[in-house]
């Protein structure tokens, strides 16, 4: 009986109760956001523990004086939050912060003002239409393999340093992705719908953009949403190149001087900027979309 029950005994790993590691437990919005901070206080745990090791083993180094600058304490790292905000710029007589927010802003606006609607539209039309898919499919697949931040330099040296360098810098860093995704998203429609469409006497460019477009714009708005990171990041590169304000611009002129007291704040600024923005893009397919990747 011992030997019997032993068999039929469930794996240990069945026997787990660990909600981590189950699929059918889903914590509640007071439990998420406990978690969710969790790994922020970790990080910054070991961030001070870690500037602590650094600052004493520079006093012992340096006879007593303190010239640690690559990991500031969190003090050092709120004074310099203060400088940033405070300074003025020697041009526009105004705070650096919101120069160098407003010159990036404004680029990366341009950029995605420009170049979404022609991806959407030249991925659109690749998946609507099987002869456009055939011809522009593998040079969107094969660039797309190229790193966008070492097209930057080209750039700058092609168009030199004005604003055109940098937009197109922000337009190559995800034209590539949103095309593909809109690509596939077209792709995926169903054949019998569009079908059924043309039976009731839809033309062509009807039914790509009164029903294929609507349908796969939640898809694209979360193509355009995946790609503001790579969008940013090549924004930052092309202002390290050539710029004469901007927040790449500024973390490279601080740079030299290893002010990473300034540094870290302006990583900081980039960080919640941008999860701003994302998070309102994704209350807005919420609210125009209820439906979409609804469990």
């Amino acid at each position: 009986m011992q030997t019997s029950a032993s068999s039929t005994q469930r794996p240990w790993w069945k026997r787990i109760r660990n909600p981590f590691l189950r699929t059918d437990c889903v914590p509640t919005r007071t439990i998420a956001a406990i978690l969710a901070i969790i790994p922020f206080l970790v990080l910054c745990g070991t961030y001070i523990h870690k500037a602590k090791q650094r600052h004493a083993a520079s006093i012992v180094e340096n006879d007593g004086i303190d010239k640690e600058k690559i990991m500031p304490y969190p003090k050092q790292i709120l004074a310099g939050v203060k400088t940033i905000a405070l300074k003025e710029d020697m041009r526009l007589k105004q705070p650096i912060l919101k120069v160098d927010t407003i010159a990036s802003g404004k680029r990366l606006l341009w950029a995605y003002a420009y170049g979404v609607g022609i991806a959407v539209l030249l991925g659109l039309h690749m998946g609507a239409f099987p002869y456009c898919g055939a011809m522009f499919g593998p040079v969107i697949r094969v660039l797309g393999f190229v790193p966008p931040i070492l097209i930057s330099p080209v750039l700058v040296i092609a168009f030199g340093i004005d604003e055109l360098p940098k937009i197109m810098a922000v337009i190559i860093g995800f034209f590539f992705s949103v095309t593909l995704a809109t690509y596939n998203a077209a792709s995926e429609v169903p054949m019998k719908l569009i079908q059924g469409k043309q039976s009731l006497g839809l033309s062509q460019f009807e039914i790509l953009y009164r029903v294929i477009l609507p349908g796969i714009a939640p898809k694209v708005v979360t193509a355009i949403r995946e790609s503001l990171q790579m969008g940013v990041a090549c924004l930052m590169a092309a202002e390290f190149l050539a710029a004469s304000a901007g927040i790449g611009y500024r973390v490279y002129l601080l740079k030299r001087n290893m002010l990473m007291d300034q540094i870290i704040p302006y990583v900081l600024w980039v960080a919640l900027l941008c999860f701003i923005i994302d998070r309102l893009l994704g209350v807005w397919i919420s609210w125009r979309y209820p439906w979409f990747n609804k469990k």
